[in-house]
């Protein structure tokens, strides 16, 4: 879990469901880029019960982006559970939701199969209001075992792809996940900016 240092009310909520490690960094990178445009932010994974270490910032910050792997064709059940039972907080809020896959990488039509999926995960959660993206993970060899190892490399070459598992091997856009950060920080100064709304707290996130 990442947070600041200052006693100032939060901005900004990243929470995220993790297998192996690499949506962990991906929501770490996010609140990173939104540190640096002045945002107190929080990081947090979700567990499978759909509840975050310690207590859920209450309210939720004007800012909440939250995140899944896929995995058999699945988003995280916990994030999932924590999401949908926010659904309803989230007016008067900029809102972000991301799935990563490897599919995110790979052809138009697996590109088009990680589209389907996030839209699906709107539909689970209840966000229809968030901005959105999909974004390419990571073969994390070193995290395997020997069955999952054989199983990822059958479906990387029945997909047209050759194994390399001498190394882990990412596939994230490191420069599209900072635009998308920019894009949501972009919706709270929006929001922020509306007048007469107490607190700069109103509005909502764009849909992309």
């Amino acid at each position: 879990m990442t947070t600041t240092t200052d006693d100032r009310p939060l901005d900004a909520l990243v929470v995220h469901a993790t297998t192996e490690g690499h949506t962990a960094r991906i929501a770490a990178r996010l609140a990173e880029r939104l540190a640096e445009r002045g945002l107190r932010v929080r990081s947090s994974p979700v567990n499978e019960h759909g509840t975050l270490p310690g207590d859920d910032p209450e309210p939720l910050p004007p800012l909440v982006i939250a995140g899944s792997p896929v995995h058999v064709g699945r988003h995280d059940p916990g994030l999932v559970r924590w999401a949908r039972g926010h659904a309803k907080d989230l007016g008067h809020r900029a809102v972000g939701l991301f799935s990563v896959s490897l599919s995110a990488a790979g052809r138009p039509d697996e590109v088009a199969d990680a589209e389907r999926l996030l839209a699906h995960l709107v539909g689970e959660t209840g966000w229809t209001q968030a901005r959105t993206t999909v974004v390419a993970g990571a073969i994390s060899w070193s995290r395997y075992g020997f069955l999952k190892r054989f199983l990822m490399k059958r479906v990387l070459r029945k997909g047209g792809r050759t194994p390399h598992p001498d190394h882990d091997e990412v596939f994230t856009d490191w420069a599209a996940l900072d635009a998308f950060a920019d894009r949501l920080a972009g919706d709270l100064e929006r929001l922020r900016a509306e007048p007469g709304v107490p607190g700069g707290r109103s509005g909502q996130g764009a849909s992309a």
